[in-house]
């Protein structure tokens, strides 16, 4: 480990020293995402997150290596499923690099989940398991309050359509 990496190595005990927990995680999976920590050799990937059509509108992701899933609510339960691939044409799609092992690690995770508890649109939807998945690759996306989840998607699918992404 160089000098570098040590240094920048800390910033997790130090942001949750100071009360910084879920900050200090998300700027070391950035850090680790881009190359500068330790673990983050070939696993950059693409996470590709879909917008599906209705009201009210849907979202799945996809990262590179992994499964296409999204979040169910049915009477018994609230879970991830996988998605056949062939669904994917024809929607709002935005993509961002992530590192793919972590974020596969987590989708793999949420879907042996059996039952993810209560619906709820900010903290348990279609819109969060994106962004956890996301958050868990390292992107930095808002934490689950109000609509900041659903801008940051929307933005990022805004984004790649118009070709900055």
């Amino acid at each position: 480990m160089n000098g570098l990496q040590r240094s920048l190595s800390g910033i997790e005990s130090v942001g949750t020293a100071v009360g910084l927990t879920g900050g200090g995680l998300a700027i070391s999976n950035m850090l680790k995402g881009i190359g500068l920590l330790p673990g983050s050799l070939n696993t950059m990937g693409k996470a590709s997150v879909y917008q599906h059509p209705g009201n009210p509108t849907h979202f799945s992701i996809a990262v590179e290596g992994g499964k296409h899933a999204h979040q169910v609510v049915s009477r018994q339960a609230t879970k991830i499923v996988t998605m056949d691939a062939t669904n994917e044409t024809g929607l709002g799609h935005g993509a961002t690099v992530v590192n793919r092992a972590a974020a596969t690690a987590r989708q793999t995770e949420l879907l042996g989940v059996t039952n993810l508890g209560p619906y709820d649109k900010v903290t348990n939807s279609c819109v969060s398991h994106v962004c956890d998945v996301l958050r868990a690759g390292g992107a930095p996306v808002p934490p689950a309050l109000g609509s900041g989840q659903l801008r940051y998607l929307l933005q990022l699918i805004e984004q790649s359509n118009s070709g900055g992404g």
